[in-house]
């Protein structure tokens, strides 16, 4: 049974087609790029449709090359989407999403930030992690599907950011709409932190208006667009709000029953929190983080240097979420990429403190970051020193500690002859 093409919103988009054809056969205004881009932001349902009534004004010699396209397009789909052809000569790359999964220990519905990463299809070596998506504090649910092309496509309706500058107080509203791995025959092992910014890997936007309408269609490099500097900086956008179309007063019902119909018609399930996107879930902090006084004040300067070289080793484990080194009035801070402080030396006062997060979450903190370094201990990045703290960090953080003094003693392990003892 045919569907009626009006179901899925076409009487509208097809009279806005027809005129800027007549305006375009006239010799004047829109090009032919702008009647594509307003067919390729249809919906898939949409698009038939579209082609259906079009197909009606084609003469009838039109049919057959129209025809040959279908058959040449069919023809060279089934050749990538069959698995083991002789056909296909080089592996088709897959973008993976992976979940951090820190969000379970801060009691949140849904990761803080997702993980990306590549893997060639045809080869035995494991996913190469590539880089990060946005942080939002109160954690969010990343609808998307992946495609027999190795590419995500997101879900347009739960995709939607608002990002914030706390510095600035600028803003900009974005929708992803789908992130492309590299071509079949690029080789996917030679993806080093060094060259981030030249791996051919694009996130492709929207940019929207404070109406949500669209203003342009965007793709950057992933993931040198999240880094410093560059259009999604993640540390100038620090203030990363989600934005659901059902929840936007300005949409109609009808618009929103439509919305959803296309949702499930197209893969995608609404996947809106059951709470507030304002809500900010806080973790159950220490209740008074105690602090300790440096027994051996000999150490104060190797305590201070162990916390910039965690740093640096974090810059070369996780590039896209590093951990932060800050100092200021002789107080050293650590600062986990989240901006939580994992630790601090106050060298004026001879004490150390650590973060109000629990100790269970600084404890994986901690173990997740000797864990990455020691599965690639082969990396010539790294140094025999740093593979020893980080051996030390997987294995004095692989059980649970409740003890403040316990947990500072596995911290700073690699520095012998350290010793605390609690503040009176």
């Amino acid at each position: 049974m045919n569907k009626d093409p009006n179901q899925f919103g076409l009487e509208k988009e097809t009279a806005k087609l027809d005129r800027k054809t007549e305006v375009t056969e006239s010799g004047s205004g829109s090009t032919d790029g702008d009647l594509l881009d307003l067919a390729g932001s249809l919906h898939p349902r949409q698009k038939v449709s579209l082609i259906r009534h079009l197909i009606t004004r084609l003469p009838s010699h039109e049919l057959e090359v129209l025809q040959k396209i279908i058959k040449n397009e069919e023809n060279e789909r089934a050749q990538v989407e069959q698995q083991g052809v002789s056909q296909i000569k080089t592996p088709v790359h897959r973008i993976k999403v992976k979940k951090d999964y820190s969000f379970r220990e801060l009691d949140l519905p849904y990761p803080q930030q997702y993980f990306i990463s590549i893997s060639a299809k045809y080869k035995i070596h494991g996913d190469i992690y590539l880089g990060v998506l946005f942080f939002v504090e109160s954690g969010y649910a990343l609808d998307y599907v992946p495609s027999k092309l190795g590419t995500i496509q997101f879900n347009p309706e739960t995709s939607i950011f608002r990002l914030e500058s706390s510095e600035s107080h600028q803003h900009k509203i974005i929708r992803l709409i789908m992130l492309t791995p590299p071509p079949p025959d690029y080789d996917v092992m030679k993806i080093k932190p060094e060259i981030y910014k030249q791996v051919p890997c694009f996130l492709h936007v929207e940019i929207l208006d404070d109406n949500l309408q669209i203003v342009e269609r965007e793709q950057y490099q992933f993931p040198a667009c999240m880094f410093l500097r560059e259009v999604f900086d993640r540390d100038y956008w620090d203030v990363v709000t989600p934005i659901h179309l059902s929840g936007v007063t300005s949409h109609s019902d009808s618009a929103s029953a439509a919305s959803q119909d296309n949702s499930r018609s197209s893969g995608f399930s609404q996947t809106v929190p059951p709470r507030s996107l304002r809500v900010i879930c806080q973790p159950k902090m220490q209740p008074n983080s105690p602090t300790f006084i440096i027994v051996n004040q000999a150490k104060i300067s190797l305590m201070t240097s162990f916390l910039r070289q965690l740093a640096v080793l974090s810059q070369k484990a996780f590039p896209h979420s590093p951990w932060r080194f800050n100092l200021r009035d002789l107080n050293y801070r650590l600062l986990h990429s989240s901006k939580k402080i994992i630790v601090e030396v106050r060298v004026n006062d001879r004490e150390v403190l650590i973060g109000e997060m629990p100790l269970n979450i600084l404890s994986d903190w901690c173990r997740d970051l000797g864990v990455q370094i020691s599965q690639n201990a082969n990396s010539t990045r790294y140094t025999e020193r740093d593979k020893e703290i980080a051996r030390n960090l997987m294995i004095e953080f692989s059980a649970s500690i409740s003890d403040p003094l316990t947990f500072l003693e596995k911290f700073f392990y690699s520095i012998k002859g350290v010793q605390f003892k609690r503040k009176p």
